[in-house]
């Protein structure tokens, strides 16, 4: 990989990784509220998560931004299919 794609790569990988964990940060607080509330209806997965994210003030933006960045993820996956090195 030449130095510019892995400046590029790591560039698309840091944003999806940020999506990602925005995401499962949010799952994580669906889980907490559940659990401190002992109802086990208001633990949320991954569509919740959007859902809530959706419903928020310039609810359609934040969706956007959440979806490049996940999608930013998964290029960042196939990269590192392809590079990664096993020993």
């Amino acid at each position: 990989m030449s130095a510019r794609a892995r400046r590029w790569s790591r560039r698309v990988g840091r944003a999806g990784l940020t999506a990602r964990g925005v995401t499962f940060g949010v799952i994580g607080w669906f889980l907490l509220r559940a659990a401190f509330d002992e109802d086990a209806h208001e633990a949320r997965g991954v569509a919740g998560a959007l859902r809530l994210l959706g419903k928020q003030d310039r609810g359609h933006w934040v969706l956007f931004v959440v979806a490049v960045g996940l999608t930013a993820y998964g290029l960042l996956s196939l990269v590192d299919a392809r590079y990664r090195r096993v020993t």
